[in-house]
């Protein structure tokens, strides 16, 4: 499964935090292993599986943690309408 952004949903970079911000203003902030495997999913367009891989072998967790942490990080996103399954 591969994602995108929704329509008028940005990534901005401040202050080492990774933020997604919506046309009318909302933001949502994560950490560096969901920027991580985002940036995987988005810049290399890449799928679900290749960025849980990537994560697992860059953070040092298993595979099952790095699924679990992906699948809760694009639920949230999705149900926000910040990701788009594509």
């Amino acid at each position: 499964m591969k994602f995108k952004l929704c329509d008028g949903v940005t990534i901005e970079h401040i202050e080492g935090q990774n933020i997604l911000i919506t046309k009318n203003g909302d933001v949502a902030v994560f950490n560096e292993t969901a920027g991580y495997a985002l940036n995987i999913m988005l810049n290399d367009h890449a799928d679900v599986d290749v960025a849980i891989q990537k994560l697992s072998a860059r953070f040092s967790v298993s595979l099952k943690t790095a699924r679990e942490d992906v699948e809760v990080f694009l639920n949230a996103c999705t149900e926000k309408e910040l990701l788009a399954v594509i």
